[in-house]
Order: C-alpha cells, then structure tokens, then sequence
C-alpha cells in the first residue's frame, strides 16, 4: 500500500508540473489566470472561495445583478475560502494544494478497490496504471474532428479529474470509499454506520449527483445480491447474511437526504437558484462520444459483460451492475447527465483486467496485450495537456492574463466599493468577481441569472450604435457604479456616453470610469 500512495503521490505532483510551466511561461507580459482547463468555471471556483475569504458561510450568486439571499451550497469552496484566510494561502495556490490532495486521495483509494477485486499484483499494477494515466481512445477521432469525452468531460476519466479542478478528486475519492466500505462489510458496526454517515454526507455536499449514482446501483446490486442469498439460505432479509449491508446503505442514505432535501427546496424557493438550476443543463453527448472515450477498457469490459463473465461472484456483480446502472444514468432524463459519469472508469478497468484474466491468454499475449492497452490510454491526456500549454505558449487570453489587467483587478479590489455593480465584457465579467468583491451583468453561462439577455445587454451597451439611445441613464437606472474598458469591450465598440463619465483607473489599455448617483 505504502508503494501505491507513492505512486499516487508522485502522479498527483505531476499534474502540478503543467501549471507551474504555465506560471513562468507568461511572464514578464502576463499573468497565468491559474486554469488550464474550462478557465471559465475556474475563475466562478476563485469567485466562491473569495466569498468565503470575506467570511461567508452563506453563497450569493457572483455573477448577477440580484444575487437575492445567501444559501447554504456551495459549502466546500466556501470553506476553501476561509481556509485561505486562516491559512494565510492566496486562493489559486491553496485551491491547487487541495487539487493535489484529492488527486493523491482518489488514487491511494482506487488502488484499495483494485487490490479488493483483481486476483493477481501484475493484474492490481496494470490496472492501477491505466487508472493512473489513462484515457480512452479520443485522440483517435481527432482528425475526423470527433471530439470525444475523455477530452473534455473532466469527471469521466480520473487523470482529468486530478488535472483540472479541486472538487472532483475528493468526490471522486468519497465515491470510492463508500463503495469499499460496501464491499468489506459485512456486519454494520455503529464505527462503519458513522463512516456511512460521514462520507456520504461529505459527498452529497461538495457533489450530490454522485450520490444518485449510488443510490441507484447499490441498491439494484442490494437486491440482487439479497435474492441470491435468501435463495440459498431461505431465511428472510434481515436473518441473513445482507442485513449489515442493507444498514449501511440506509446509513448512507441517512447521511445524503438532509443534502438533497434542502438543495431541492433552494432550487424551488430561491427565486435566483431556481433560475440558475434551470441554465445549469449538461447533457450527455452521443452515445459514440462516451465509447471512444473510454476506448480499449470499454471495449474489453463490454466483451467480459456479453460473454457473461461477471455472475459468479458477489463483487464482479457489484461491478456489473455499477457499469450498467451507471450508462443508463447518463441518458436519464435529467439535466446534469454527463455529470453522473463520475466513477464510471474505474469500473470498466477493473471489469476489464477481469476478462482478460477470464479468457485465460497465455502469459505472452497477457504481456502484450496489458502495455499496448495502457500506451493506447494515455495520448488523450497527453493532448489536453498539450493544447492547455499551447494557448499559454501563444498567450491566448482565455488562459494567459494581461499582466494591466490583473492589475486592474487588484485596484477594484482594493478601492472599489464592495458589492456594487460594474459593467464590463464577458471574459472580464467572469474573471472579476474573482479578485474583487464586485457583481456583474455577466461573466459565466449558468450562474448569471437570465444569462443570454444578460450577454447581449452588455454587448449593446458597448456598441454605440444600439445603446445611444439609452446611453447613461440606463446603467444610473440599474445602480451601475463602475465601467471597466479593456481590449475586449473595445472590440464591442466605443460608446459615446463613455465621454462623460471620470476616468478614476488607468493601466495600459484597462480604464476604470465611476458612474455618479444621479
């Protein structure tokens, strides 16, 4: 176990190298924004932890003019937030420290779970490598311009959720514990009932679409498994052997609900949440996208399924229906269904090694057969992290900051009164509210309440030609204090009310122009 934490951890390092390249990379022009993959949720992280920072307990939408009352969500970066402050760590580098320890966490457990389920150290170790670096066969498809999950949806390969965001490790890593903890026990003592209790409630706060996913294949696996022994046994449920099973379930149960009962009335009473949840769609992408993401351990995994592999034994059913239930899932009708491939991967590799193992090849084949899968899983990664080093290599704003811009960012954060209202583009809409106590008209696609109207509302204001009309009035109206003009509102025009208003900040192509109370 020592050598697989190890591994994990230096694996986990790994994935900081990218980022520290990116850091010096940039300067002296730039300033990395910190993020090398979806930038734009990144900065609405940075936003969360800074409300935290400023001793909330209570998340308010940063993202929109009316951000209505404070809400219990979003709990974990909000304590992020405080974490930084007590801790003394500026955000961005404590949000990549805990990247860093849920990526080791995530590992150190699937590695438990693989130990638990393959019958031999070669089987455990190559596995356990593709887990580690692997992906599916995405880049394959490039050049016919698929582009298939395992490039871009971070929670269906475990490389992309070490690599690109905080959260997802450590739910990720939750996820598997209670999965273990399902598998190695067999009596519920009230120590496993609390540890039932205490991850699926940590779970449920910092990612409760995988706690549905729980739910539903534990408990197909329950019944099954429940079945089975009342059939050999024929004793009722709660005299044999899956009654410590079935309590811990509950325990888990027990532990989410209060989570999912109070998410539910947010989004149904909180006017804002509400109108948030209902932009806050991720579909899954066709059916083919997943199957060449997952690529080789998909092919093989389905193959052991067909075959009828996996029936003989109370975990390879635990598998078989995870895998099952899970791609069933993410066709639901239900708005975050490519949010429920979280986990999903490592049942397949596990399932795969399996059926290896099952068809008996010969130690020669085996051999071969166990490098060529792995080699096949990894360019995938290897691509994201070559185009995230690309746009930093070329600047590209969506990941490079212009180093007057950050210090723009710094002077509202530092002069500018807090909570009010400022006009500015899209990109600097998003980036804001992470570096200052600031809201805007917009800056991400879900959390900016009526998001589309909210978009072309600031493109107009920019663009003399539709909002001459209006002009300044409109923004005193609405209680815009500040204007930020950068490159990028230049792009969208030069308007003539612009003329009238103070030039309180200037840096390079950023100003900075105060709105007076009429």
């Amino acid at each position: 176990m020592f050598k697989a934490v190890a591994v994990s951890t230096l694996v986990s390092l790994l994935t900081l190298v990218p980022y520290g390249l990116a850091a010096i990379q940039v300067k002296p022009d730039g300033v990395f924004g910190g993020f090398l993959v979806n930038p734009v949720d990144g900065f609405s992280y940075l936003a969360k932890m800074r409300q935290g920072y400023e001793g909330q307990w209570l998340f308010r939408l940063p993202y929109t003019v009316e951000p209505g009352e404070g809400t219990f969500i979003f709990i974990y970066f909000l304590f992020l937030g405080h974490l930084s402050r007590w801790m003394g760590i500026p955000s961005i580098y404590l949000y990549h420290l805990v990247r860093f320890l849920g990526s080791v966490f995530m590992y150190s457990t699937a590695f438990i779970l693989v130990a638990k389920l393959l019958r031999t150290k070669i089987l455990r170790w190559w596995a356990y490598g593709i887990l580690l670096v692997g992906g599916g066969f995405g880049w394959i498809g490039l050049p016919f311009g698929l582009l298939a999950s395992d490039l871009w949806i971070v929670e269906s390969i475990p490389f992309l959720t070490a690599y690109a965001n905080a959260h997802f490790p450590l739910a990720a890593a939750l996820f598997l514990a209670l999965v273990l903890i399902m598998l190695l026990k067999n009596r519920a003592s009230y120590l496993d009932m609390s540890a039932a209790i205490l991850l699926s409630t940590l779970l449920a706060a910092i990612q409760p679409f995988s706690m549905v996913t729980l739910f539903v294949f534990l408990f197909l696996w329950l019944v099954w498994e429940t079945w089975i022994e009342a059939k050999e046994r024929e004793g009722f449920l709660w005299k044999n052997a899956m009654r410590g099973k079935w309590l811990l379930y509950l325990a888990m149960m027990a532990g989410a609900l209060p989570w999912f009962i109070y998410d539910y009335w947010v989004t149904v009473h909180h006017p804002q949440i509400a109108a948030w949840n209902a932009q806050n769609v991720t579909p899954s992408p066709p059916i083919f996208n997943y199957i060449l993401g997952f690529g080789g351990i998909f092919i093989l995994a389905i193959f052991g399924i067909v075959k009828g592999q996996f029936r003989t034994k109370r975990e390879e059913r635990l598998l078989l229906v995870w895998v099952i239930a899970q791609a069933l899932l993410l066709y639901a009708p239900f708005d975050l269904q490519r949010r429920l491939s979280l986990g999903l991967y490592f049942a397949l590799v596990i399932l795969a090694i399996i059926t290896l193992d099952k068809i008996k090849l010969n130690p020669r084949k085996l051999h071969l057969v166990l490098p060529v899968l792995l080699i096949l899983s990894i360019p995938s990664n290897l691509v994201v992290i070559g185009s995230g080093i690309a746009g930093v290599i070329k600047k590209d704003p969506f990941v490079v900051l212009d180093k007057n811009e950050m210090k723009a960012y710094q002077w509202l954060s530092s002069n500018a009164d807090q909570d009010e209202i400022i006009l500015a583009g899209p990109s600097a809409g998003n980036r804001i509210p992470a570096f200052a106590n600031l809201r805007v008209f917009y800056g991400h696609p879900f959390e900016t309440v009526n998001a589309e109207e909210q978009r072309i509302f600031v493109e107009e204001a920019f663009s003399a030609e539709n909002f001459h009309d209006r002009s300044i009035e409109e923004l005193q109206r609405i209680g815009v204090s500040y204007v930020f003009y950068g490159p990028e509102e230049r792009a969208l025009g030069r308007p003539e009310w612009l003329e009238i208003l103070e030039v309180i900040y200037v840096s390079g192509e950023y100003s900075i122009y105060e709105i007076s109370t009429p």
